[in-house]
């Protein structure tokens, strides 16, 4: 799965509400609305260690980290920097 689809899953699942009125997603809910199977989203989500019943808000400073660094360098991947690279 490319960066993009990955990026999509993550920004559904922080962002965004289902259609449905339901509080949360469900891994099947979200497999649905982004075209993934159920079993990759549900691998990508314990990888990210999400909860998909916890808000923004309850997540952990350890995965609201771990985001900020992936956004960082998916923008950095998309403008040609290297994320490792210290100096900018």
């Amino acid at each position: 799965m490319d960066d993009e689809r990955v990026a999509e899953l993550i920004n559904k699942t922080l962002h965004t509400k289902p259609a449905n009125g339901a509080t949360h997603w469900s891994t099947r809910g979200l497999a649905s609305e982004t075209g993934i199977s159920k079993s990759t989203v549900a691998r990508y989500l314990n990888a990210f260690h999400f909860m998909v019943f916890q808000t923004k808000a309850h997540l952990s400073a350890k995965t609201r980290a771990l985001v900020e660094f992936l956004n960082d360098s998916f923008t950095a991947h998309r403008e040609g920097i290297d994320a490792d690279d210290s100096s900018w």
